[in-house]
């Protein structure tokens, strides 16, 4: 009756094992073990989440910042063009000499007088000044990686901390805000133009930068007043167009009406 085949034992052992009842051990077991995959499954799905978050971003960060280089390239040729006898490299996606996986420094300029200008092109919210991480020790990097006299940062955005503003000169480095215009960015070839061709004379670059911060400060305000009113007159333009294509309707309007009254008067066949 205890051990035995239908017994108290075998009983007991078949409730206990039984994996689909809520009281029996095993079952308590199963569920504990399903219980364990599931919060792993949940941790595996949030990371997951969060990875291809941050994939997200940084896709949508490198495709802002190789635009902006297009856009960066484009200024460059022109300006050197300006200047004639420039060479203008885009050497972001190749070594320097600093190794075979340093790529620090996107452009490369050489003067036709001598001297080569490396400039690093940035699109983002925040660049930060000093540091390791900091554009300063970048663009010393830059300057050893492509043998340049000097660099030239230039941010699409007024990422940099307040106290660089839109012209910031820290020795061979030149920090410049362009959000594409042009004019800042054509500022900085021409300074480290001036500023190799001073080294090469064995004399220094007397500008005072603080008046010349302060008028680029001020060309920049009235760029942007500028193309406020150049957007004021496109939108007052539209409506000029508006306006005059209403006239030409209402005009071909009164034309209609004046032909119907004239063939309404006009004398019939009696006369």
């Amino acid at each position: 009756e205890l051990v035995g085949p239908g017994g108290d034992l075998e009983e007991r052992l078949g409730r206990a094992l039984d994996p689909e009842a809520d009281d029996s051990g095993l079952g308590r077991l199963a569920g504990s073990i399903t219980e364990g995959f599931r919060e792993l499954r949940d941790l595996i799905v949030r990371d997951q989440g969060r990875e291809e978050g941050r994939d997200a971003e940084a896709a949508r960060g490198t495709a802002q910042g190789v635009d902006y280089e297009d856009v960066v390239e484009g200024l460059l040729r022109d300006t050197a063009a300006g200047i004639g006898g420039c060479v203008v490299e885009r050497v972001g996606r190749e070594s320097g000499t600093l190794g075979s996986r340093r790529t620090v420094g996107d452009f490369v300029v050489e003067f036709p007088e001598g001297g080569r200008v490396v400039i690093e092109a940035k699109n983002q919210a925040r660049v930060d000044l000093k540091g390791a991480n900091g554009i300063l020790e970048e663009l010393d990097q830059a300057l050893a990686n492509r043998d340049a006299g000097f660099a030239v940062c230039v941010s699409c955005r007024d990422a940099f901390p307040a106290e660089v503003g839109a012209f910031g000169l820290y020795g061979d480095r030149l920090l410049v805000v362009d959000d594409g215009d042009g004019t800042m960015l054509t500022v900085a070839l021409r300074w480290a133009e001036a500023a190799l061709r001073a080294r090469r004379e064995g004399r220094e670059l007397e500008i005072d930068t603080a008046v010349v911060a302060d008028r680029l400060e001020r060309i920049r305000a009235m760029a942007e007043r500028f193309k406020t009113t150049q957007r004021s007159l496109t939108e007052v333009g539209k409506s000029v167009d508006t306006v005059r294509a209403t006239l030409r309707d209402m005009r071909s309007d009164l034309v209609e009406l004046v032909d119907d009254i004239r063939r309404e008067l006009a004398p019939g066949d009696g006369g």
